[in-house]
């Protein structure tokens, strides 16, 4: 087997590390309490806490689709599914 199907999960694996790093440091900025000095002049604190709280799921949501669409793409990678799709493509 040629390496590149691995080459492809390694770089499947490390775009998901690096957005999965940059969601939960989003995660723990959102969860701070303190309103910074410049939102307060536009939103009151119950807002931005709204704000945050919504934030925070829509970034644990898009955390858990991602760990689900990575485990769909190594298996279609790994167990050859790829070619036939393609051939199957092909007689349509």
């Amino acid at each position: 087997m040629l390496p590149w199907p691995y080459i492809a999960v390694g770089l499947l694996t490390a775009q998901f590390v690096l957005f999965y790093y940059i969601n939960d440091r989003q995660i723990r900025r959102h969860k701070n309490p303190d309103t910074p000095d410049l939102v307060q002049y536009v939103m009151t604190d119950e807002e931005y806490k709204s704000t945050n709280e919504q934030l925070v799921k829509n970034k644990t949501y898009a955390q858990k689709t991602s760990i689900i669409g990575l485990v769909i793409q190594i298996f279609m990678i790994l167990s050859k599914i790829y070619p036939k799709i393609y051939y199957i493509a092909g007689d349509i």
